[in-house]
């Protein structure tokens, strides 16, 4: 999958004004990644903020479609809870560890169960992102310099130039 200009992918609600990344599922991923949508709130009326959000979105859902396209769902332990998590973002859910998740509203238990019984057979991943499952990483100690300097990558995700100069100082 080429990288496109997610600006594309961004919809404004005319009703509510909340922007929304909106996006099919590319038709080499459609046999493994079972919905036809990938829709997920933004939470702003902003749409510059919105842009900067549908990045990260947009990301993790071609991270995931790669995964699926590779026969993979995720190398070592950070990298498959990184893949849980970013499952979970592109099924339109916030990760959760499991004891949160048995304690979230009905409705939307339901909704998990079902998202993650569609897609066992397809991947685990989903299953464990949506659900929770994904065990906790526990990196060795000669792992510590690249979970630092992916952390602090991840903290400068949506900066502005000026803002990466500030953090550079």
């Amino acid at each position: 999958m080429k990288s496109e200009d997610v600006s594309k992918y961004v919809l404004r609600d005319p009703s509510s004004g909340i922007y929304r990344y909106y996006r099919r599922v590319p038709t080499e991923v459609s046999h493994l990644d079972k919905r036809a949508h990938v829709k997920k709130s933004l939470k702003t009326k902003n749409h510059k903020d919105a842009l900067e959000r549908a990045e990260s979105v947009h990301k993790a859902s071609e991270a995931f479609w790669r995964a699926l396209l590779e026969g993979k769902s995720a190398v070592g332990a950070v990298e498959e809870y990184d893949a849980a998590v970013r499952a979970a973002q592109s099924m339109g859910f916030t990760y959760k560890p499991v004891g949160e998740v048995s304690q979230i509203d009905i409705a939307e238990l339901e909704r998990r169960f079902k998202i993650a019984e569609q897609n066992f057979d397809i991947s685990r991943t989903i299953a464990d992102g949506v659900l929770g499952t994904a065990p906790e990483p526990r990196p060795h100690i000669s792992d510590v310099w690249k979970l630092y300097t992916h952390h602090k990558e991840a903290g400068r995700t949506g900066m502005s130039p000026n803002q990466l100069a500030e953090t550079s100082k």
